[in-house]
């Protein structure tokens, strides 16, 4: 296990993985005009490039120094974006990100913007590891190799960072959204609960290592029902059912009841070619996990993460993750969900479980 210290401005050529921010809330009662201000400049010199010595200045004062630092697991990048003007003592959950194919941790953070969402609400760590190697096609599909590097993760946030253990949450999109199901399949003692963007399980389970007898946990789908990738996917060895079939067949696994949906809550949205969003929910009961779908359908087929920087006027994904993320934490979800209402039934084929493929998962 290899770690590296936090990079300087000037050890990167990266100007969105170089930033640093200082955000403090001083209290003028205790602090005098003069260290307020005394503080206050050697936290800029911070954030434009200042010495270890200013750092530890605002450390002294009893917050941290808001900043991206990079790690190094199993030889690969891990960027850190922990929340800022947090006291030093303080713990927060973890939401890592996972990109999709072909793209980089880097970008990933620049498309979904969760390092500005975790400074601005100053509740969680914003986490966005690397494939294997950057750009590559995948993480390994749930395999035992991948499974170590993710548990390895995890203890080096705890060791590193501010991470809370029992507050760990995993979002994925594309194959970074297949990863994060499996992995609330093969690890869900890791991850609280999950998110997915635009993703879906596949129909051959035992390539994917998916085990059948797991129960999972709290699970997200994010689902544009005009995404041109999702909705032409065939199901290998599960013709019969849609992706979107399958992996609510599998969320579901086990739902003895068998039925629909019961809560939904309209998401706004000002965008003119976004239509019908809204999270659809099926709370948790006996040993089924709480599943809910955000779904929506954009008039051009995309497959993109929903925000207003992809699609203008669109609701934003990851405020969208981090709540439900949020409601994952709370006991009780009675205060999560709203009456059902005509949204279901506009789509109600959609959300009917009826795909019956085989389980041939790891038993």
């Amino acid at each position: 296990m290899d770690l590296l210290s936090p990079l300087q401005p000037s050890e990167s050529s990266n100007e969105h993985a170089q930033s640093v921010n200082c955000r403090r809330q001083l209290l003028p009662s205790l602090l005098t005009v003069s260290s307020i201000a005394l503080t206050l400049v050697s936290c800029l010199l911070i954030a434009t490039g200042g010495t270890t010595s200013l750092q530890k200045l605002c450390n002294l004062a009893g917050y941290e120094v808001s900043q991206r630092k990079l790690l190094r697991v199993q030889g690969r990048d891990v960027w850190v974006c922990s929340p800022g003007g947090a006291a030093l003592n303080s713990k927060f959950p973890v939401v890592v990100a996972l990109h999709g194919s072909g793209d980089t941790s880097l970008n990933f953070m620049a498309e979904t913007m969760l390092d500005k969402l975790a400074q601005q609400t100053g509740e969680f760590i914003a986490v966005f590891p690397e494939m294997p190697s950057g750009g590559a096609d995948s993480y390994g599909f749930g395999g035992a190799t991948e499974v170590e590097f993710f548990r390895e993760m995890v203890d080096v946030l705890v060791a590193q960072s501010a991470a809370r253990r029992d507050a760990i949450f995993v979002v994925g999109h594309s194959n970074g959204g297949t990863t994060a199901l499996i992995m609330q399949n093969n690890a869900p003692d890791l991850f609280r609960a999950i998110a997915s963007v635009e993703a879906g399980v596949p129909g051959n389970l035992t390539l994917y290592n998916w085990n059948v007898s797991s129960l999972g946990g709290p699970a997200l789908l994010v689902w544009n029902r005009n995404d041109p990738v999702l909705t032409t996917y065939e199901v290998p060895a599960c013709s019969s059912c849609s992706l979107f079939k399958r992996t609510m067949q599998m969320l579901r696994h086990h739902d003895a009841s068998r039925s629909g949906p019961s809560a939904t809550i309209a998401i706004p949205t000002s965008a003119a070619d976004v239509h019908d969003a809204g999270l659809i929910s099926w709370p948790s009961a006996g040993q089924q996990p709480l599943v809910s779908v955000l779904t929506f359908r954009t008039d051009v087929p995309a497959h993109h993460w929903a925000s207003a920087q992809s699609i203008p006027g669109c609701f934003d994904t990851g405020r969208e993750v981090w709540k439900f993320f949020k409601h994952a934490m709370s006991p009780d979800e009675s205060g999560v969900f709203e009456q059902a209402s005509d949204l279901l039934s506009r789509d109600a084929d959609l959300f009917t479980l009826d795909c019956t493929c085989p389980m041939k998962g790891i038993a």
